[in-house]
């Protein structure tokens, strides 16, 4: 009996150990295998990394975590931007850094907060305002007025040349071109200038309008036959005369002059016994004339080359005379005036007895 007894407590004892022993083997194995894990998973976690916030993580686990993208690497600092230059306290400025926006301010009455970047990060200052703060920047004080007077016309004038003095400095009117005048006048005792246009018919003439008149050129000076010249009338910017002495023919010359209204005149000049036309000038010829040319009244003779001829009588009152015509001999039969006859191949006063 007692060793059924034994027998029993024995099974009852081993049965009760064993479960228990296989439990906990497989519980340790479970234990195990879960720190296997975890300790794999933060194998698997590299950093830092720069995600897709602008934001640096110390691991891509991290970054997975708020659901973003990254990079390797730490996110670069963003570029430090100020709207106003600098510690510019007269002006209201702007910082941005990133997203990060930082204003100027008046901290009150008297003071400003000044941002600026400073190595491309952004710092702040605060500033006394000698004359007040006010809408983030200190008040500027108002600037004194230089004390100085205008002297001169107060009013354009086209007319007339004109000087304008103000705080030393002379300005006088002057033409820009051949009809606009630079015009200087008083307002409100500072200097103003207009470019004002000269009316039709007028033209700026050191600094002022006139009227437009001729003006007349020659480069012979005055009726010069024995120098071809040219002779320009100017009216403003148009030149209605510009004409060259010419000759007519061998002997008339067409001589261009000015006269004093600014105009020109044309007149027609024989070259005269001894000289022919050439080039728009008289000029010597090989033709002479003892009596001195085209004279009724002294007998002569005309000689060109190996010819010679000489005045002659045609009858009591008629004479033929001889005379050098540019290169050439001409003669004309000429009535003598009234109380002369024809004698001694000339023209002398008498008559018939």
């Amino acid at each position: 009996m007692r060793g059924i007894i034994l027998l029993l407590l024995a099974l009852l004892v081993f049965g009760c150990t064993q479960p228990d022993s296989q439990l906990n083997e497989t519980n340790l194995t479970n234990v195990s295998n879960q720190t296997e894990v975890n300790q794999t998973n933060v194998t698997d976690c590299t950093g830092p990394v720069c995600g897709s916030d602008g934001n640096t993580y110390e691991t891509d686990c991290d970054a997975e975590m708020l659901n973003l993208t990254f990079v390797g690497g730490e996110c670069p600092l963003p570029d430090c931007i100020e709207s106003d230059d600098g510690i510019e306290s007269k002006v209201q400025g702007n910082v941005l850094f990133g997203r990060d926006s930082f204003d100027d301010y008046c901290l009150n009455s008297t003071y400003l907060l000044e941002y600026a970047c400073i190595d491309n990060e952004p710092e702040n200052a605060t500033i006394l305002c000698d004359d007040g703060c006010e809408d983030g920047k200190c008040i500027e004080p108002e600037a004194e007025k230089p004390d100085y007077n205008c002297y001169g016309p107060i009013e354009a004038d086209l007319f007339s040349v004109d000087e304008t003095t103000v705080n030393g400095t002379t300005y006088k009117d002057y033409c820009i071109d051949f009809t606009t005048v630079k015009d200087y006048y008083c307002k409100e005792n500072a200097v103003r200038s207009a470019n004002n246009q000269c009316p039709s018919g007028y033209r700026c003439n050191a600094g002022a309008c006139e009227i437009l008149v001729d003006v007349c050129t020659e480069t012979d000076i005055g009726a010069d036959i024995f120098v071809r010249g040219r002779t320009i009338v100017a009216h403003g910017l148009a030149t209605p005369f510009d004409k060259w002495d010419e000759c007519e023919d061998d002997g008339l010359l067409i001589e261009h002059s000015c006269v004093l209204d600014g105009g020109a005149i044309t007149e027609e000049l024989e070259c005269g016994s001894g000289y022919q036309c050439v080039g728009g000038k008289c000029i010597g010829s090989s033709c002479s004339d003892s009596d001195d040319g085209y004279d009724i009244y002294h007998d002569g003779s005309t000689t060109l080359y190996d010819r010679e001829e000489y005045d002659d009588c045609l009858g009591d009152y008629k004479l033929r005379e001889y005379y050098c015509y540019g290169n050439a001999i001409e003669h004309k039969d000429i009535q003598c005036p009234e109380d002369h006859i024809c004698k001694g191949d000339r023209c002398m006063e008498g008559s018939i007895s």
